[in-house]
Order: structure tokens, then C-alpha cells, then sequence
């Protein structure tokens, strides 16, 4: 880095001295507590057009008032410079450089500049009035929600790139730089370190205004006026690092040590809870080497659209072959014969892994893309719409009905556009297969599943798609688990990677019995998506059954790890279950203490809790329990009024006062709580005579 005198400029705020300082700071910075007086002293005052009402803001260079403008009426935000740095001709420059700068841009997500003046001498520009406040007061409030932190970047990223279009580069984006209005829309804002791609001047002097350690990327440390538009990039992606982790991508006591760090340790994103692809595209932003991040702003907001709308990214990690080359160009000195032979290895190695996925990827691909896909690309998104609403809610204890009949237009708009879209007829199936359960069993979602799965076997005889909605209808609809399985089998060499295949199948052999199969293939789907809740839960759920309470009891807590909320509880339930088969009622009801639905009127957990009771023989408090939840929840009109879980769950209750009473000999009260349970279980039957699912059998082991 470059060294600068500071007899030349300010070690406080940069400006240029026009003359020789001993202590190395302008006279403006020494006198700041008078120029902070002087401010106030300025509230009320008229600057042209303008009336200053409060300060608002301050920094290095200048700050901010919130004003009312006269004609037209109304209140904006007025940048003047601090009048410590009007005898600077260096800080002036910088200023009316950043009014340049932003005003020549216009897009929704930059902060829009109404105006540029000057009054008595003294440069100024009044802005939209972004009264929000700014991302670095809402960093929490994206923390758990990784699609949001991906929304607001993704906006970022195109307000960004419009400015690099028109040749301007931000150079200091940081969460203090975005501004929300009142109806929280972001803004990105203060253009004071800007820089015209096209010119060759640079106003930048010193580490103390060349950017935010923490989010500026390590060659702009290094030299400011050769950085390019890969630097904005990599800010964008320290932010959304942050947002995810909690913090930035990397930390030290002071900003040389935090550059040093910048440049030579890799961030990384540990937390499970964060989804692969997005880790994906964060850690992309954040290469060392410029040319490897996102070719553009843009094309870094089209990656962060891709992943938002459920669209395949085209970022892709980064593997250790390409690490291990990196790694020595950065490190010439100890590049030795040995490290060259380790990467040599690695190069090897990574093709015959490459070789052995290729074959079975590649149908997948091809059924996919050639067989089942369409050129027409509204039709395309049309898909991807329904896709996202389908897959969207399938980790979410309740799937809405809503979500599934826009599904359910979508593709048949997709459809009317190319009649021959056979993965829209597939995905179509499975909404309607869906539908018939939400809906009660409603048989006409059968007849249209069936016939649009006809439709794509008609088009295309070999989809593995089309075969695996078929295994899908037939084992969801008529309970044919024999001839669902041949149908999986049909399709298994196309989808060798596809999460469905295996969770279906999965079920599957849990209804044939085939248990040990089950539990290999509901694990092959969670390594293919670790994060999936749904899957890691069906996974706890066979682990017990099969008594494999150990690695049930790690898989619960590293869920409970990595999700929050009420989306625990039937983890909880879980290890309470595995604390039971162990003979531990103390651990059990500790672990049903530790739900979320403990004391929210649900009926399941506080069931959970009387069962426990029971087994203690505490059967007084189990029977207020039960008791108690009931009447929470038809306070709450939480029971549903028809459908087999409200039945059943009815049911259960009546069904284990009964048992109390018995064991408390009260043979009489128990044949009523009995007699008052069999409505129940008899409605249930006649909605569903078929025997339990494996999924409800095990879940009330």
C-alpha cells in the first residue's frame, strides 16, 4: 500500500493540507467540537431553498440535515459539507465529485438526488428523505431468513450495476450505506468514495476514507485506482455474508489487521441453516482473485433471482483442485515438488469422480432437458412459478391449499402454451395427488392426476419423470405400494440425484416392510439435501423405530441446531420418545419442557406430555393435561371440524383417560372415556379405511 505524508493530508479525515501540520491533522478536525456547536447553531436556518430543521447524520466528509424544501413543499434530507473542510480545496473536490456521481444516476434502489447547489461557497445537494433507517440497524432482523438477506442483495446488486453502466463505481457499499423509506424499501446511498470507470482521477488519499475495512475487498487495500467492478461485488457479498452469519466475512482489533486478514484467510459459512447454493453464491462474491467472483453486478443478481425463485444457480464451488492452484499462486515462496504432486493427485482424482457421476447425470439431464422440457419460456416460468409454490411449502408442517391451486393454474396456463410440456404434466400430477389428501380425499384430484400423467407417458414413453409421477399416484391414491415400487425402479436410472426419488421410494419400502432399504434411502435424500427438515424428521422417525436411538438422538439435536421455532417441536417429541424407549421419564419430559409447542394449546405435544405423566403414574396431572389442551384449543378453535386428525386426535385423548381410569381401577369410568373414544376412531376408518401410513404409526409409537 502506498504511503502518503502526513504533513500533506489528514490523518483524521483525509483532506488535503495546503500547508505543513506538526501533529498531521487539519485544523478542521482539531476544532471539532467547536464545528459540532457551530451545527447546532445552524438548525433553523434558511440555505437557499431550503429550511434546516435537525441534523440527522455525520461522517468524515459532511453531514445531513433533515430540511424543508420550499417549492415544491415538502421535507428531504440536505448533504453540506463540514465547514471544517471548505478551506481544503481536496475536500471540496471530494464532495462535489459525490453529488456528481449520484445525481447522474437514476434507479429505484439509489438513493434519488433532487438537487445541487452552493451557498456562499459552501457546496451542498438535497435527496429523498429516507426515514427507514439504515441496514446496519436491521442486520438482525434478516438473521434465520435467507431468502430475504438474497431478496435485498439481489436489489442491491441491480441498483450497482446500473451505476457501473454508467461508468460510476460505489467503492464503500456497507450496511450503513443502505437507507430504507417508510414503506422499507431500500436504497443505496452515499456515493463519497465514487469512481468514474472512464477517468483516471482518483480523489482518494488515505486508508481513513478509502472504504469500510470490513467490507472492502482486498485489492482496493492494496491500490484504489486499480480496482474495478469486481470490488463492489465483493462488498455485496461481505454484506450478505453478514446477514446470514451474523457477522462480517472477517474481523481484527484494528483495519490494517483486518485488511491483512482480508487478504489472506478464506471466510467460510458453518451454519447448516444456511442453503448450499446461496453459501454458494456469497463465497463467490468474496473470492480473493477479482476475475473469479460474478462477471457483474448483474450477473450476480441473476444468480441471487435464480436461487429466490427456486431456479438452479450458475455459480458452482469451488473445488480443491482449483483451491490448491490458487493457493500457489498466492504463495510462490513454498510451492515444492510435494505440493505440486498433492495437486496432481487431486486433478486425478477429481476425474475419475467426475467419470463416475457422469453416466447417471447425465440421463437425468437428458429427461429433463430433451424429453421433458419446452422451448417456449414463458411457458418455462410458468413451471418455475408452480415449482417454487409445490417445493416451497414441502418443509412446512401444513401445506396450504391456496399455494397448491395457483399451482395448479400456473401449470395448466403452461400447458395451454406447449401442449407437449411434459414436465408440467408430471408436476401437475403431483399437485393433484397432493390436493386429494388436503382436500379429504376428494377422488376427482385422483382422475385429474391420472390423466395428466397419461398425457406425459403418451408424449413421452421414457421420462423417467413421468415414471416417478405415476410410483407417486399410484402409492399416494390407490395404495398400490407393488406397483408403485416397479414404476420408482423404472425411473431410478434417470433421477439418480433426484431428492424424490428417494423419499418416495423410501416410503415405499416403510409400507412393504422393507425398513433397513427405507432408512438407506431417506439418508441418501438428506445428504442430497441436508437442510431439508422434512427429510432429516423422516430420517429420526425410522432410527427409532428400528432402535437406532443414538444416531436418532444426534440428528435431533443437530437439526434443532440449525432451524428455530415451531418447526422443533416434533423433534422434541422425538427425543422424548427415544428418552422413553431408554426408561428415562425425567429426560423425556425435559425434552417435551424444551418444545416450543409446550404451552401454546397444541394438541400434540401437551398429549405428548400426559403419556409421560402416565408412565410416572401421575395420572391426576395427565388427565388436567389433556384436559386443559382441549379446552385451549377449542377456545382457539384450533380442532379441526373434520378430516382424520381432529377425529383421531380426539379419539387418542378419550381413549387414554380410559386407560387411567382402568389403572387406577375404576372400571366403569374407563368403559365411558372407551365408549365416548369409538365415534372417533370409527369416523376415522370410514375416511380412511386403509391401515396407518408408516409415517403416523411410528409418530405415535
Amino acid at each position: 500500500m502506498p504511503s502518503v505524508s502526513a504533513h500533506n493530508v489528514c490523518d483524521e479525515c483525509g483532506s488535503t493540507l495546503e500547508f505543513d501540520t506538526p501533529s498531521g491533522f487539519c485544523p478542521g478536525c482539531l476544532l471539532q467540537t467547536v464545528l459540532e456547536t457551530r451545527s447546532d447553531n445552524m438548525i433553523g436556518t434558511h440555505l437557499d431553498d431550503y429550511e434546516l430543521l435537525n441534523e440527522i447524520a455525520r461522517g468524515g466528509m459532511g453531514i445531513v440535515y433533515r430540511a424543508r424544501q420550499r417549492v415544491p413543499s415538502r421535507i428531504v434530507a440536505l448533504k453540506m459539507i463540514l465547514p471544517a473542510h471548505l478551506g481544503s480545496s481536496g475536500a471540496v473536490n471530494r464532495f462535489r465529485a459525490e453529488a456528481e456521481a449520484a445525481a447522474s444516476l437514476e434507479h429505484e434502489n439509489i438513493l434519488p438526488i433532487y438537487a445541487v447547489g452552493e451557498a456562499d461557497g459552501a457546496p451542498f445537494y438535497s435527496m429523498k428523505l429516507a426515514n427507514g433507517g439504515t441496514l446496519a440497524s436491521r442486520m438482525s432482523e434478516y438473521r434465520d431468513k435467507p431468502r430475504e438477506a438474497a431478496a435485498l442483495i439481489a436489489k442491491l446488486a441491480r441498483a450497482v450495476a446500473n451505476a457501473h453502466e454508467h461508468g460510476i463505481l460505489h467503492r464503500d457499499l456497507k450496511p450503513q450505506n443502505v437507507l430504507f423509506d417508510s414503506a422499507c424499501k431500500p436504497y443505496v446511498s452515499d456515493f463519497g468514495l465514487a469512481k468514474w470507470l472512464q477517468h483516471e482521477c482518483d480523489l482518494t488519499q488515505t486508508l481513513a476514507i478509502l472504504g469500510t475495512p470490513y467490507y472492502m475487498a482486498p485489492e482496493q487495500a492494496r491500490d484504489s485506482k486499480a480496482v474495478a467492478a469486481a470490488a463492489d461485488i465483493y462488498s455485496l457479498g461481505a454484506i450478505l455474508f453478514h446477514l446470514l452469519s451474523g457477522h462480517p466475512p472477517v474481523a481484527g482489533e484494528t483495519p490494517l489487521e483486518v485488511l491483512h486478514r482480508a487478504a489472506e484467510e478464506t471466510p467460510r459459512l458453518t451454519s447448516r441453516s444456511i442453503p448450499r447454493d446461496l453459501g454458494v453464491i456469497c463465497l463467490k462474491c468474496l473470492e480473493k482473485e477479482p476475475a473469479a467472483r460474478y462477471e457483474s453486478a448483474a450477473a450476480l443478481g441473476d444468480d441471487l433471482e435464480n436461487f429466490c425463485e427456486n431456479r438452479p444457480i450458475h455459480a458452482r464451488p469451488i473445488g480443491l483442485t482449483n483451491r490448491c492452484w490458487r493457493w500457489m499462486r498466492r504463495n510462490p515462496g513454498v510451492v515444492t515438488p510435494a505440493t505440486i504432486s498433492f495437486v496432481l493427485v487431486s486433478v486425478v482424482a477429481t476425474m475419475f469422480y467426475t467419470e463416475s457421476l457422469k453416466a447417471p447425470a447425465s440421463v437425468a439431464g437428458k429427461a429433463e432437458t430433451e424429453e421433458g422440457g419446452t422451448a417456449d419460456s414463458e411457458a418455462n416460468n410458468l413451471y418455475q412459478r408452480a415449482r417454487a409454490l409445490f417445493y416451497g411449502n414441502q418443509d412446512i408442517v401444513k401445506i396450504g391449499q391456496e399455494d397448491m391451486w395457483k399451482a395448479v393454474t400456473l401449470l395448466e396456463s403452461a400447458i395451454t402454451r406447449d401442449s407437449k410440456f411434459t414436465n408440467a404434466y408430471c408436476l401437475l400430477s403431483k399437485v393433484h395427488v397432493a390436493l386429494y389428501s388436503l382436500e379429504y380425499y376428494n377422488n376427482e384430484r385422483l382422475t385429474k392426476a391420472k390423466a395428466a400423467i397419461d398425457e406425459a407417458l403418451r408424449i413421452s414413453p421414457r421420462s423417467a419423470q413421468a415414471h416417478l409421477a405415476l410410483a407417486n399416484y399410484l402409492y399416494q391414491g390407490p395404495r398400490d405400494a407393488a406397483g408403485a415400487l416397479k414404476e420408482v425402479q423404472i425411473a431410478a436410472p434417470g433421477l439418480s440425484r433426484d431428492v424424490d426419488l428417494y423419499t418416495l421410494r423410501g416410503d415405499i419400502e416403510e409400507q412393504l416392510g422393507q425398513w433397513s432399504r427405507a432408512l438407506q434411502d431417506h439418508n441418501t435424500a438428506l445428504q442430497l439435501q441436508p437442510d431439508s427438515q422434512s427429510i432429516g424428521q423422516d430420517v429420526v422417525l425410522l432410527d427409532i423405530f428400528l432402535r437406532r436411538y443414538a444416531e436418532a438422538e444426534s440428528l435431533c439435536d443437530r437439526m434443532i441446531g440449525s432451524i428455530s421455532g415451531v418447526a422443533t417441536a416434533q423433534l422434541w417429541r422425538a427425543k422424548s420418545a427415544i428418552a422413553v424407549a431408554r426408561g428415562d421419564t425425567a429426560a423425556a419430559m425435559a425434552a417435551l419442557d424444551s418444545s416450543p409447542n409446550r404451552h401454546r394449546g397444541n394438541t400434540q405435544t401437551p398429549t405428548e406430555v400426559a403419556k409421560v405423566f402416565m408412565l410416572q403414574r401421575e395420572y391426576t396431572k395427565a388427565a388436567e393435561i389433556i384436559q386443559s389442551a382441549e379446552d385451549v384449543a377449542r377456545q382457539q378453535d384450533m380442532l379441526p371440524k373434520k378430516g382424520r386428525s381432529g377425529v383421531f386426535v380426539k379419539g387418542t385423548n378419550a381413549m387414554m383417560l380410559g386407560l387411567m381410569a382402568r389403572a387406577q381401577g375404576d372400571a366403569g369410568k374407563a368403559r365411558s372415556y372407551f365408549e365416548a373414544a369409538r365415534p372417533g376412531f370409527e369416523q376415522w376408518l370410514r375416511q380412511n379405511p386403509e391401515e396407518l401410513s408408516p409415517h403416523e404409526a411410528r409418530s405415535r409409537i
